[in-house]
């Protein structure tokens, strides 16, 4: 049994209630065949081709398919009149016509020679049969999908873990392409970019496989520290026999390795660090109060110097002079860069004068590129798959090149969405010799949040930034939603207990099991209030950084930042007043408040569920006509 893209895209806009009949219905095809009673499968009467059928979902709805000897191809579905006039005109034709479109991506083998089958039935005029059609997954990938039934129960009644490792027939064809060497998948929230990686990392773990080195392994890593532990749980359930042939690791863990195989030892201290600059910032008056007049506040110019000129090593004044800062929107004049390049230098010393040396973060990455960049790695990688590629530094990047055979040639894919983008800097593939033109992909088609929730999340995108990362640009770029639900639904609380006592009694209220609901916030700080007030109320809570992919009960409570890379049925997001979110005090601070919300928002599979006290943060303003006030 297979099924085409249009047969699920019609099936997720249909409501709940009745997506889960189709489910019933195709679970019964699958169970005792297209034959069964119940479905009153018959043929289409005014279509002269004999193998299209109704099959029944209810009174009021019916699925179209063909039917070819043992094969089952499902078409389409949906109210009985508009679909039986659908049926009346289909055609396979368009599906005949797709065997002679060579697959997308770029091969460096022949293509197979195609040969037909001669013991099956052939097409309207055509030499190639329906199993000839549904078996050739590779070049009509973006067509058609298998496991319908598997598929189906995952979205409709399965857990959000099931959910995380769904495919579909688009985002199907962006894994199944033969991309060698470097590739990009790109694309807006709920696009299924992180299983597209998933996928691909199983496509790249049975080609290494075959392979007699026994140590062939593909990684799946990721700024964030967290995700690389949720994309191992769902990789265990997609692929269990291929764990062994998979590492998952956070880019922070492999720089630590790189380190300690070369015998340097670093202290990785954000607090230790930031003091350090805070110290330099205060030791020299003039520059602070001539940055300040230029309107660089300290937490600015903390991340100019991190996440900037040690993200993007950059190696002396003069090249910081001439850099383009990719992801900062205020500019910075000559005369302002000499005095962050200072500043910057200063601050250098004094972490260098710590024992042992004390780094921040992003220096992490820098001192551990630079050093496998002395002394290059012995064991590598066969293929790197990088989930939220936006929030990784350019350092962060080379790094993984130099752990990855082949290097900047070799299998390197790149995922990400700058509109998520949670952190300063920025990079772009071709300097680094990236070369993924021609190997990438957008996805454009969001099968996880409603058409409601997506609403709501782009009035809130014009707070957001436009710069791109990647050689020629990643995009915004415009989604087209594949299911309807309820509208957000936003609360105002006269003062704290009471938003707490209304966020608790939704949460009681709730049809979504409670390990399908996440509570997401601002800071760490609030986090930890929700978690105790959860656990205070009687619910059973998940602490997102103990989070990892499997099902796992109770409700999962982090911030926005712990909440990138990961979906969930419910989304309840509290504390959206002034106090607690605000404004930022620049242009730069203020997209990167509005790009955290806008991650915490697109989180939301099914419902999304929004509270204040007291004042209304500014940057829910534009967000107000999509939502209902409850």
């Amino acid at each position: 049994m297979r099924g085409n893209r249009r047969f699920f895209d019609a099936t997720f806009a249909l409501p709940a209630p009745i997506a889960r009949k189709v489910n019933g219905a195709v679970g019964m095809i699958h169970e005792h065949g297209p034959r069964h009673p119940a479905l009153q499968t018959r043929r289409v009467q005014r279509n002269p081709d004999g193998r299209f059928h109704f099959m029944d979902v209810d009174d009021k709805y019916r699925i179209v398919a063909v039917l070819e000897g043992d094969v089952v191809f499902l078409e389409n579905v949906g109210n009985h009149d508009a679909v039986e006039r659908w049926g009346e005109n289909a055609t396979l034709r368009q599906y005949e016509e797709r065997l002679d479109v060579p697959p997308v991506g770029i091969r460096r083998e022949p293509l197979p020679v195609r040969v037909r089958a001669s013991s099956a039935p052939a097409l309207i005029e055509e030499p190639y049969s329906l199993p000839e059609i549904v078996e050739r997954e590779t070049q009509l990938s973006d067509l058609l999908a298998g496991d319908v039934f598997g598929t189906l129960t995952g979205y409709i009644d399965g857990t959000i873990e099931d959910w995380m490792i769904f495919l579909s027939p688009l985002q199907r064809r962006a894994a199944d392409r033969d991309d060698l060497g470097p590739a990009r998948v790109t694309g807006g929230p709920g696009t299924g970019k992180s299983v597209v990686g998933l996928h691909r990392a199983k496509r790249y773990a049975k080609r290494y496989a075959k392979r007699s080195d026994a140590r062939a392994k593909v990684l799946m890593t990721s700024f964030v520290n967290t995700v690389p532990d949720v994309l191992a749980g769902l990789f265990e359930r997609l692929a269990p026999d291929l764990t062994e042939r998979a590492a998952f690791r956070s880019i922070h863990w492999l720089a630590t390795a790189v380190l300690e195989d070369r015998g340097r030892v670093v202290r990785v201290d954000e607090d230790s660090a930031h003091r350090r600059f805070d110290q330099r910032l205060a030791s020299h008056a003039v520059r602070r109060e001539a940055l300040r007049a230029a309107g660089f506040t300290g937490a600015y110019l903390w991340q100019e110097i991190t996440r900037v000129i040690q993200g993007r090593l950059v190696p002396d004044l003069a090249h910081y002079l001439a850099l383009s800062r990719h992801g900062r929107q205020m500019p910075m004049r000559e005369g302002e860069r000499r005095l962050v390049w200072s500043l910057y230098e200063e601050y250098r010393e004094s972490c260098a004068s710590a024992d042992p040396v004390v780094v921040d973060w992003s220096g992490h990455l820098a001192v551990a590129c630079e050093a496998l960049t002395a002394q290059p790695a012995v064991e590598l990688y066969d293929a790197i798959v990088v989930d939220e590629a936006q929030d990784v530094t350019e350092a962060g990047v080379r790094l993984l090149v130099g752990l990855l055979r082949g290097g900047a040639a070799g299998d390197l894919l790149l995922i990400g969405d700058n509109g998520q983008r949670i952190y300063a800097g920025g990079w772009r593939a071709g300097h680094i010799g990236l070369e993924v033109r021609g190997r990438s992909v957008v996805l454009d088609e969001c099968y996880r949040s409603t058409d409601e929730i997506m609403a709501a999340a782009a009035a809130l995108g014009r707070y957001l930034s436009t710069e791109d990362f990647g050689e020629d640009g990643l995009r915004s770029t415009a989604m087209r939603t594949m299911r309807h639900g309820r509208r957000p639904r936003l609360h105002e609380s006269p003062g704290r207990d009471a938003e707490r006592d209304w966020m608790v009694s939704e949460l009681a209220g709730s049809e979504i099991e409670p390990e399908s609901c996440a509570v997401l916030l601002p800071t760490n700080q609030l986090a930890d209030s929700w978690r105790a007030v959860l656990s205070e109320r009687g619910f059973a809570v998940c602490d997102l950084l103990k989070y990892a992919g499997r099902s796992a009960p109770g409700v999962k409570v982090g911030t926005y930042n712990r909440g990138k890379g990961l979906e969930f049925k419910r989304v309840l997001l509290p504390s959206l007043d002034s106090t607690a979110l605000g404004m930022g005090v620049n242009v730069d601070d203020l997209l990167r408040r509005g790009t955290g919300l806008y991650v915490a928002m697109t989180r939301a599979r099914d419902e999304l569920t929004m509270s204040f006290a007291g004042s209304l943060s500014p940057l829910l303003e534009s967000v107000l006509e999509r939502v209902d006030f409850v």
